[in-house]
């Protein structure tokens, strides 16, 4: 038997949050799947088709689809393989023992803080084309957001599970939203009544714009990492594939609605995030706002994971605390712990803003999530766990096509890697 407790502890609070309730119906696992996918990397999607054309687009978005379904059901079938097995970071650690789990470990880590220079991006982007000249320049901008998102990441998880809720119905009424402006603009760019010119093919052929998109096209599907805990806590788990099946169309449609209608709107003058068009034109609060909800309630859940990793390494955790035997002990320790905890929010909060205000793309980042944090997470590391665990069983026709996938993601996620660099 594989014991879990290794894992848990090098990737600590990835199994916490809003998602660990215990006994989730389908309609349940299906909701909460939906919050995990559902996110900012839809913006820069208009800019993805832009970069890669109406035929490449659909193609490289369906199938980053399908293949992320594909390795949330197989992550299932690795789990089975052992009871105590309940995380992505045990699955890991029963793959490739402790060399597998710090691997997960860094990677993860990587992720996150990526996640969290996007979500500063985009608030800042959002507030600059507002009121441009309010604070300056855009490392302005930023560090405002440093102070806005800072209290946050004090909440705890029950607060920020109504988070997750207001995020999601942000994310419904921002495709609302732009769909609506879209059908009521009277005239081109941002009308879909008039739209603007699109190509079919990528319009600069086979460079590096085109392999660009692949990191933007899959960086929508980055949920794996919590696919495990949902499996787990699931009373019915035979009915995951067909959670699996709403989870991923349904957040297909909207991806593919928010690409398809900014694409329309605006051709090749769309902006790395679709709403800068918009806001910059007609100086929009409500979009604005709706903007701004989605990485304000997201920021908090993104650093919490290190923010506690980091804690437990220094011994700040509850746990820790409890070693005190005087009331006056008692006292200086909690002030102290607390300094700390600030301390260690804002070390973190602030090396996220400080590598946001260095790379200021939002389109860039994104790209760099999908193509080698995601790719590597949601696709192959997924299919290495299934190898490893349950290769044995598998004919080798099945094999060798696992094996063949692995290999196509490695290649599509370094092209699209190092066309970031390019």
């Amino acid at each position: 038997m594989t014991s879990s407790q290794g894992p848990s502890m090098v990737v600590p609070a990835l199994e916490e949050g809003p998602l660990a309730t215990t006994g989730s119906t389908a309609l349940q696992t299906i909701f909460n799947s939906i919050n995990v996918l559902i996110g900012v990397g839809l913006l820069a999607l208009p800019l993805g088709f832009k970069l890669s054309g109406w035929i490449i687009g659909v193609l490289y978005l369906s199938g980053a689809a399908l293949a992320t379904r594909y390795t949330a059901l197989i992550l299932a079938y690795c789990l089975d393989t052992d009871i105590t097995l309940s995380t992505y970071a045990d699955i890991g650690f029963a793959a490739f023992g402790p060399a597998g789990q710090w691997i997960i470990a860094t990677i993860f880590s990587l992720e996150l803080i990526t996640a969290g220079v996007s979500l500063v991006v985009l608030f800042a982007d959002s507030l600059q084309a507002l009121s441009p000249e309010l604070f300056g320049t855009s490392a302005h901008y930023k560090l405002l957001t440093l102070a806005v998102f800072f209290p946050s990441t004090f909440l705890s998880l029950v607060w920020l599970s109504y988070g997750s809720i207001l995020a999601i119905l942000a994310t419904i009424c921002l495709v609302a939203n732009v769909t609506f402006y879209g059908l009521t603009a009277p005239s081109s760019p941002g009308s879909l009544l008039s739209p603007m010119p699109t190509t079919w093919l990528p319009p600069k052929g086979l460079g590096a714009e085109l392999f660009l998109a692949i990191g933007i096209f899959m960086a929508p599907w980055g949920g794996h990492a919590v696919f495990p805990s949902i499996y787990c806590d699931m009373i019915h788990p035979h009915k995951y594939p067909y959670c699996l099946s709403w989870i991923f169309t349904t957040t297909w449609i909207m991806d593919i609605s928010m690409g398809v209608v900014g694409y329309l709107m605006y051709g090749d003058s769309v902006r790395s995030e679709i709403t800068q068009n918009i806001i910059n034109r007609d100086n929009s609060v409500m979009l604005t706002a709706l903007v701004a909800v989605i990485p304000l309630t997201k920021a908090p859940l993104t650093t919490r994971p290190l923010i506690t990793s980091l804690c437990r390494f220094l011994k700040l955790d509850s746990t820790t605390a409890s070693t005190s035997t005087t009331t006056n002990t008692d006292d200086q320790g909690s002030w102290g712990r607390l300094l700390s905890q600030c301390l260690v929010n804002f070390a973190v909060l602030g090396t996220i803003t400080l590598i946001a205000i260095l790379f200021p793309h939002f389109d860039l980042v994104m790209a760099l999530l999908g193509a080698s944090m995601c790719v590597t997470i949601c696709l192959i590391l997924p299919v290495a766990f299934y190898l490893k665990l349950l290769g044995t069983t598998l004919s080798p026709p099945i094999w060798w096509a696992n094996f063949g996938l692995m290999i196509v993601f490695g290649l599509v996620g370094g092209l699209g890697t190092v066309a970031v660099f390019i």
